[in-house]
């Protein structure tokens, strides 16, 4: 039916969507760090609400009665409008400060320091906060490809290492990594020292009543 063919071209379109994150790895850690972030941006949010919601109360006490504040303090909505989008954006907050200041020094004084708080303080610490969160993102996410690209590599070179092809590796099997180039590099890639692990044979394969040598599978 058509319902079913509409279904099925949708369907298509969200597995286009995500082949195309999986080919793009960088812009799936974005997304990624946006959806971590979304908590702590949402808290970020509420503090610049609050410290808005104080401002407006106060800015609007002390510009009554001016054309200023009949300009652009006229009520609480309308001072936090102004305060968000001059103050906190910065949208033209040059000539807003020079207008206020004209009439009450006190109340430019009170813009300035929320200018202060809110822009410079608030909203760089978004920005900060966004910044670690996708870095943090960004680590995990390599550190997951690192291993799952080791651990494919390293199930290669088992069963290359696997002479006898019973499904584990002896000692003997084991120290035979020094001889293949494969197994030396993955190692390295992940920071193993092939050479050290050698080494410490004998504490991998060691039994837990150390009367023989263990296979691992």
């Amino acid at each position: 039916s058509a319902l079913r063919l509409v279904r099925i071209l949708r369907l298509s379109r969200v597995a286009r969507v995500a082949k195309v994150l999986r080919a793009l790895p960088d812009l799936m850690i974005l997304l990624k760090g946006l959806l971590a972030a979304v908590r702590s941006v949402f808290f970020t949010f509420c503090l610049l609400l609050l410290v808005i919601y104080i401002f407006a109360i106060a800015i609007k006490q002390l510009s009554d009665e001016t054309y200023m504040g009949s300009k652009y303090f006229n009520g609480v909505p309308k001072s936090m409008y102004t305060l968000f989008v001059r103050g906190a954006l910065l949208d033209n907050v040059s000539m807003l400060v020079e207008e206020v200041f004209n009439e009450s020094p006190i109340v430019a004084g009170l813009l300035m320091l929320f200018i202060l708080a809110a822009s410079v303080t608030i909203m760089n610490m978004l920005v900060g906060v966004l910044c670690q969160v996708v870095t943090t993102v960004a680590a995990v996410e390599k550190e997951e490809m690192t291993v799952g690209i080791f651990e494919s590599k390293l199930r290669d070179v088992a069963q290359r290492l696997d002479q006898n092809q019973d499904g584990t590796i002896s000692k003997e099997e084991f120290c035979l990594i020094l001889h293949d180039p494969a197994a030396a590099k993955a190692l390295q890639a992940v920071g193993v020292d092939p050479v050290g692990l050698i080494d410490y044979a004998d504490c991998i394969f060691e039994t837990e009543d150390g009367s023989a040598d263990k296979d691992l599978s």
